[in-house]
């Protein structure tokens, strides 16, 4: 009978990034973890929040994890967490600190400015590797099926739900994405999402604008407009 894990670590992956899934071989060594990775492929349309969803039903571990695949997380740190939540049931989740896996100054500005919004707004995003309860992430149903700002909204779920741990040890993410739009163009454009959301703009027009900015598809296609609270609703 096989050992049910302790951790469940869920990654989605699409084709032009396999060539990252050995950062995920000390997580895959340790037989308490289980790592699910699930392609693109496998769902409706190149949609993170399907994939994240998908994998988090085959989790059988009751702590999940979700990560990136161009972020990268120490096992020891995935143990410390686990311990943390095991002691303090009034901890639901949370998120590892933001670090880019460059350190001139324009990657510091960057990892300071997401300490800021973390420090005044206790928001952190998906590449800071979310973690949550089993329990609590089908409570609150999952991330909401949208294309972009899955990550947020489901942090907000969880804010009504309970304590959220914010780990001071980093989960270091490529800077690729900075590096190949210009740091500056990717920070503001980023900035100018959250913005648009705020004002209530649709996130069809707000994937558009991205996709134009970029000049580069925008994970999936939108099919329709959500419920704006789904998530918070659940």
């Amino acid at each position: 009978m096989n050992q049910i894990p302790a951790i469940s670590v869920i990654v989605p992956v699409h084709n032009k990034d396999r060539h990252l899934v050995k950062n995920l071989a000390p997580l895959q060594r340790d037989p308490r973890i289980e790592v699910i990775m699930v392609e693109a492929e496998q769902v409706s349309e190149t949609n993170r929040a399907q994939q994240m969803n998908l994998g988090a039903c085959q989790a059988r571990a009751q702590t999940l994890v979700f990560l990136h695949i161009d972020t990268l997380i120490q096992l020891k740190d995935l143990w410390i967490i686990y311990q943390k939540l095991k002691e303090d049931p009034s901890l639901i989740g949370g998120a590892f600190r933001f670090q880019l896996d460059r350190q001139h100054l324009r990657a510091r500005l960057i990892q300071w400015g997401v300490r800021l919004r973390e420090r005044f707004f206790k928001l952190p995003y998906g590449d800071q590797s979310i973690f949550i309860r089993r329990d609590v992430f089908q409570e609150i149903g999952g991330y909401s099926d949208v294309p972009i700002l899955e990550d947020v909204l489901l942090i907000q779920a969880m804010r009504k739900r309970g304590e959220l741990l914010f780990y001071p040890r980093p989960a270091i993410t490529s800077a690729r994405r900075w590096e190949r739009h210009g740091y500056l163009k990717t920070t503001l454009v980023n900035w100018l999402t959250m913005i648009f959301w705020q004002l209530g703009v649709s996130l069809e027009r707000i994937v558009n604008f991205r996709r134009r900015v970029f000049h580069d598809p925008v994970r999936g296609d939108v099919k329709k407009e959500p419920a704006r609270n789904q998530t918070e609703a659940a």
